[in-house]
């Protein structure tokens, strides 16, 4: 079973991870297995991140079904394409990205010393090894981010071993699959992993942090700020409450 340790998280992020999400984008008619990739890295708006492969289209009930193609299968080197050489600009670049988000408030200062530590991607990727995954590869960042996203945005603790296999198997092939992605540089893919590996840390912190208050209402208040958060084009841009982990990838529920 997939277990991560409660995150330490100062309480005053619970409330601002509310007034900090962007407004969702609107969903996808079909399912899209291709991964989208903005062509202008760090700008201004931070709206860089790689999409997830996963767009929801209509309920099935009332889509005629079609036969699944065969997926085509990454080779060893555009695997190993998603390797990087992380730099600690890069990260003092996304540890500043979620200052602004997130420090504000009478607790703002606070909130910047714990981001500017460096303790969101140190507990991210103490997770991680735990996991046996690579801190370097972008696929595994993404995959374990993915997974700990989804686990809060449908109220799960755990996901066995063979699901986060065959989920990290999925998305890694995505990813690699996408030239886009494979040729992005070391920064970029680095930041992407960060910036996904951080926000993780603060919504899971979060929720955990709720939960020892014994208070059901604020934990389910901030379950659908977080559901926002993750379908947000900053974040995943997908609404994970519609799709299953399961032991063969990643499925729309009902299919």
């Amino acid at each position: 079973m997939l277990r991560i340790r409660p995150w330490r998280l100062c309480a005053a992020l619970v409330a601002l991870v509310a007034l900090a999400a962007p407004a969702a984008h609107a969903e996808c008619k079909d399912i899209q297995w291709q991964i989208k990739w903005t062509p202008d890295p760090f700008g201004t708006t931070g709206g860089n991140l790689i999409r997830v492969p996963v767009c929801i289209g209509p309920s099935p009930s009332t889509t005629p079904k079609k036969t699944k193609a065969k997926p085509k299968e990454p080779t060893r080197s555009q695997l190993r394409a998603l390797r990087y050489s992380p730099s600690e600009a890069v990260s003092a670049k996304v540890r500043q990205r979620m200052i602004e988000q997130l420090a504000h408030g009478e607790q703002a200062e606070q909130i910047r010393a714990l981001i500017d530590s460096g303790d969101l991607m140190r507990q991210f990727n103490e997770a991680m090894r735990k996991q046996g995954w690579s801190t370097r590869d972008l696929g595994d960042m993404y995959s374990l981010a993915y997974i700990q996203l989804w686990l809060i945005a449908n109220d799960e603790r755990t996901t066995s071993t063979a699901v986060d296999k065959a989920v990290r198997e999925d998305l890694r092939g995505q990813l690699a699959l996408d030239a886009k992605v494979r040729r992005a540089s070391d920064a970029t893919q680095q930041e992407t992993a960060e910036w996904l590996g951080s926000w993780t840390v603060v919504l899971g912190g979060s929720i955990n942090h709720l939960r020892t208050l014994g208070d059901p209402a604020r934990v389910a208040e901030f379950r659908e700020n977080a559901r926002k958060r993750i379908r947000s084009e900053d974040l995943l841009g997908v609404d994970l409450t519609r799709i299953r982990l399961t032991r063969h990838g990643i499925e729309r529920r009902g299919s």
